[in-house]
């Protein structure tokens, strides 16, 4: 009874945290399973990048071209899903020192992006390279870095609620309900919350003028990168998910377009 009480302390706390904030594409397991196929093939047959090489002159100036472009993008799509507040998200590109630049990632911390050299050898197209920059930006759009601080508070809080409950039983418990009330509170939306910046990224990538037909392979260069990332799923959803969900947003995004709709998001409204 007293662990029932503790669960349906911990649940109804974390039913508190930060949810969706846009409708994303549905995919069938079936979907999943087939794009698993196609990967593993893939990765069989593609020769990974040089992630380490120097990007030139002409290269960084490229980027920055697209950094820019993302940034007006993103902006407006900002403003539409948070009601017309501005938003202001800088990239930096980081190519020093040379081992830690290699590393093929980009990452948004809630005030601006940061983007890898190694990312960039990776991801040789331009739409490529746009979508998951533009990816890292509507992290920031959609506040998941607040929203998953949010998160980690509460857990935290129903942790604390668990421990001080049994230790009013005479239970000593170090701290621990704490510590994976924590935990449980950063995980609770975190695929989730992939899932969200990938669906309004692309639309970013479509404002911003790249050709979202293009650049698809994405993912499966990711795979390529990391094989495990197939068919594990734990803070994001496996890649073959997300090629599948790519590919349904594109489809939304052009039926959208041949029926002259604003380029945006569809986001859920409150009640």
């Amino acid at each position: 009874m007293r662990h029932f009480i503790l669960l349906s302390l911990v649940a109804s706390i974390l039913s508190a945290c930060a949810n969706a904030a846009v409708y994303t594409p549905q995919v069938g397991r079936d979907e999943i399973a087939t794009e698993q196929g196609y990967q593993k093939d893939y990765v069989k047959s593609v020769n990974k990048a040089k992630l380490d090489a120097p990007l030139s002159k002409d290269t960084q100036e490229r980027v920055a071209v697209i950094f820019a472009r993302i940034e007006k993008a993103g902006g407006d799509v900002c403003s539409y899903l948070a009601n017309g507040q501005p938003c202001n998200y800088p990239f930096k590109l980081i190519t020093e020192p040379a081992k830690e630049a290699a590393t093929p990632n980009a990452y948004a911390d809630g005030k601006g992006v940061f983007v890898y050299a190694g990312l960039v050898n990776m991801l040789q197209g331009e739409e490529e390279l746009a979508f998951v920059l533009s990816h890292e930006y509507a992290h920031n759009v959609l506040q998941h870095v607040n929203k998953q601080s949010l998160n980690m508070s509460l857990g935290m809080l129903a942790g604390a609620a668990a421990d001080a409950l049994l230790a009013s039983q005479g239970m000593s418990t170090g701290g621990q309900f704490t510590k994976v009330g924590a935990n449980a509170g950063a995980l609770q939306y975190s695929s989730s919350y992939e899932r969200e910046a990938d669906y309004v990224g692309m639309y970013i990538v479509a404002r911003a003028g790249f050709d979202v037909s293009r650049g698809t392979d994405v993912w499966r260069k990711m795979a390529a990168n990391n094989p495990d990332s197939i068919y594990l799923s734990s803070t994001h959803p496996n890649t073959a998910e997300r090629y599948v969900a790519m590919q349904k947003t594109i489809q939304e995004i052009m039926a959208k377009e041949a029926q002259g709709q604003p380029l945006l998001p569809n986001k859920i409204v409150a009640q």
